[in-house]
Formats: C-alpha cells, structure tokens, sequence
C-alpha cells in the first residue's frame, strides 16, 4: 500500500492486478487486490475478490476482517459486526 501513498490509488491497483494475476494462489496478493478495489469504491469487484477469499480460507482473520470492511461499505451493520466477530473473537 505504500504505492497508493507514493503515487496514487490508480498505480496501486494496477500493480495489486499485476501481482494477483501472477501469483493467483497468494493469499496476500488477493487481499491487497480487493483492498485496493475497494478504496477505489468498486464494490462489485471487491466483493468478487472477497467471496473468492472466503472460500479459500474462511477461518483465516484478516480475510473475516475485510469481510466486515466490505460490509460496512455496503451498508450492512449486521454484516460487518458478524464477519468481525468471527474475525477476532
């Protein structure tokens, strides 16, 4: 994320699209991609990112807490409170 501060959010997710496709099994790559999709405010395609976090690694915390940061995004009180409670019980 020091790209976003250095050079602007565009140049950020283009480089967190770069690394997710080259490394589509990287965990990391992928939350940093949905991370910087979302600062964008593309909802959509963080949510895309995030439901595909979830269902490689459900128990894993920070993948729960982006969850709830999705949710709160949208809206979603609820949401965001369950998603962080499973996130750091």
């Amino acid at each position: 994320m020091v790209e976003m501060r250095r050079n602007g959010l565009p140049a950020a997710t283009q480089l967190a699209e770069q690394a997710a496709t080259a490394e589509p099994g990287n965990l990391s790559a992928q939350l940093v991609l949905g991370r910087a999709l979302l600062a964008r405010g593309d909802l959509a395609r963080a949510t895309v990112i995030t439901q595909a976090l979830v269902q490689r690694a459900p128990e894993v915390p920070i993948v729960q807490n982006q969850v709830g940061v999705l949710a709160m995004a949208k809206g979603d009180k609820g949401g965001a409170r369950a998603a962080f409670e499973k996130a750091w019980p």
